[in-house]
């Protein structure tokens, strides 16, 4: 129930909910680039249970103070779009869903 994402190595994730059991916690981790880096994170709800979400990895900013919920919508997917300025340090991130 945990997914670690290396900034380092690519700039477009997905994440299957299916197989958690629990709550699932998504560090954005290793080293972006320094300076300006962005990615997509693909976030693909359980088909039977409505799974949570949250993220770890340097401090988490949207507009609304917390980043959006991932959709209870079975099978539902919610993308979101993680952006820093200062190699990770703090991140913003903001989420649509596609349910």
């Amino acid at each position: 129930n945990a997914v670690t994402l290396a900034t380092e190595d690519s700039n477009g994730f997905f994440v299957d909910l299916e197989p958690a059991t629990a709550a699932v916690v998504i560090t954005l981790g290793g080293s972006p680039p320094s300076g300006y880096y962005v990615a997509s994170i693909r976030v693909q709800q359980d088909g039977a249970t409505a799974q949570t979400i949250s993220f770890a990895g340097g401090v988490i900013l949207d507009a609304g103070g917390t980043p959006h919920p991932v959709t209870t919508t079975l099978d539902g997917i919610t993308i979101y779009t993680v952006e820093t300025w200062d190699g990770g340090t703090t991140w913003h991130i903001s989420g649509v869903d596609y349910s």
